[in-house]
């Protein structure tokens, strides 16, 4: 089987930051927004949030693109320390360019799509097992679009043990420092 780009990690890495607040606007760059109903084509898309983390001081290497139009977020991970605060935000503002834009969407293969709903049961399964207990199971049919969990419980103090630990336990880059 081949390894999907969209990871769980790579949702949860997009959803975890965020928790800390919505965002209502596409943020292309420091003063341009767009509306999230803009539909930009895939190389549009990645180059715009390339631009919005590069504007906010993310290191940004190559994110090469699949076959299915989709950028494999990992080099992200290991370009920065994705454990702090500023990466977070830069990552959740920037992340709903992608989103927005389709980009994350893993319909276009039902084995993707498969592979990233089993990924992030694992995930709930272990945030549960390592202590926070309300930790949702993903939204139903999930596939890269929208929130994959319908509510994080945000304020348990054991969420950010528990990602680090699942993440971990699961193969991931870890989320959290």
């Amino acid at each position: 089987m081949r390894r999907p780009i969209l990871t769980a990690a790579t949702v949860v890495g997009l959803l975890l930051p965020a928790c800390t607040g919505p965002t209502t606007a596409t943020t292309l760059a420091p003063t341009t927004t767009v509306a999230t109903t803009t539909t930009l084509v895939v190389e549009e898309a990645v180059a715009a949030f390339r631009s919005c983390l590069e504007s906010r001081d993310v290191v940004v290497p190559d994110l090469p693109i699949d076959e299915a139009g989709r950028p494999d977020l990992g080099p992200l991970a290991t370009a920065n320390d994705i454990s702090t605060n500023a990466f977070r935000t830069a990552l959740s503002d920037c992340a709903t360019i992608l989103a927005a834009n389709g980009v994350l969407d893993a319909n276009s293969s039902a084995e993707l799509a498969e592979e990233v709903r089993q990924q992030l049961r694992r995930f709930s399964e272990c945030m549960r097992e390592a202590g926070v207990e309300e930790f949702p199971d993903p939204v139903d049919g999930f596939a890269g679009q929208g929130l994959p969990f319908p509510s994080i419980p945000i304020a348990d103090p054991e969420l950010a043990a528990a990602i680090e630990t699942c993440s971990t336990a699961l193969g991931f880059a870890p989320i959290t420092g």
